[in-house]
């Protein structure tokens, strides 16, 4: 059964200019003790709306990477268990209910994952399930890419519910956020020495992933089922992967013309 006393963990958001997510997300955190954002210094209504939430405390950090970010968040966290989320990941309270009840056993907790076009959850989305609740103390997290990634010192079990990722955002600002992901996704696939999972092989090696990833979206995955929402989604998918497959070309190509520059 559950009760009205708040949930004793610590909820971590990462934010820069996010108004039109953050507040569907701390709404639905309003049963979690400690609700922790770190901003980075965002210039629309983000932190006004933070200040709204009395178990929301707002830190302004300047951005470096995502890796100091989210680390950043764990010295400043009160409880040994930690919620991490972005601003546009929304909770539902059967998934706070059943992080109520674990015994906690494990020392991380990995979430499926929803994609949602304006609210619309689809089933031809390719996100991955991600660790989502864990105990900080065993816990940290590394530069991966565009992004992070979270290394656990223990066991990690999985949660039946799902997050739902639901940006709001302006298809401007998604498209702004692609040329950058990409830029700094591209410098990991070609770094010599790092380990890259069988899809970054795949953009490695060939020029058809996008299509690649297209079809597999829409067909596949059922996409072209779900209407407009799906075909959004995979045309979505098509031109991120298109941005990341040239810069990777690029790349090549330029190393390519400085070898052959070179004196012999």
């Amino acid at each position: 059964m559950m009760t009205n006393n708040p949930l004793p963990i610590s909820a971590i958001i990462l934010t820069y200019n996010e108004e039109d997510n953050i507040h569907r997300t701390l709404i639905a955190l309003k049963r979690v003790d400690e609700v922790i954002v770190i901003d980075s210094d965002s210039s629309d209504k983000t932190k006004q709306i933070v200040k709204e939430y009395p178990n929301a405390t707002l830190y302004v950090r300047s951005f470096d990477n995502m890796r100091n970010q989210w680390n950043y968040g764990h010295t400043a966290a009160k409880h040994d268990w930690v919620l991490s989320l972005d601003a546009d990941y929304l909770v539902s309270e059967n998934l706070l209910n059943e992080i109520a009840q674990l015994d906690l056993t494990k020392d991380g907790y990995a979430a499926p994952f929803r994609y949602c076009i304006y609210g619309h959850p689809l089933r031809s989305a390719v996100l991955p399930p991600r660790i989502v609740f864990y105990n900080r103390h065993k816990s940290t997290y590394i530069q991966d890419g565009h992004t992070q990634r979270l290394t656990v010192d223990g066991d990690v079990g999985k949660l039946s519910n799902y997050v739902l990722h639901d940006d709001r955002k302006s298809l401007n600002r998604w498209l702004w956020s692609q040329q950058i992901y990409s830029a700094q996704e591209s410098i990991k696939l070609n770094e010599s020495g790092v380990s890259l999972s069988f899809v970054d092989h795949l953009r490695k090696k060939t020029f058809l992933t996008p299509f690649i990833i297209f079809f597999y979206c829409l067909f596949w995955k059922g996409g072209i089922w779900e209407g407009r929402k799906g075909m959004f989604y995979a045309i979505q998918r098509l031109y991120a992967e298109t941005i990341l497959v040239m810069r990777i070309m690029d790349h090549k190509i330029s190393q390519a013309n400085t070898d052959h520059k070179q004196p012999k």
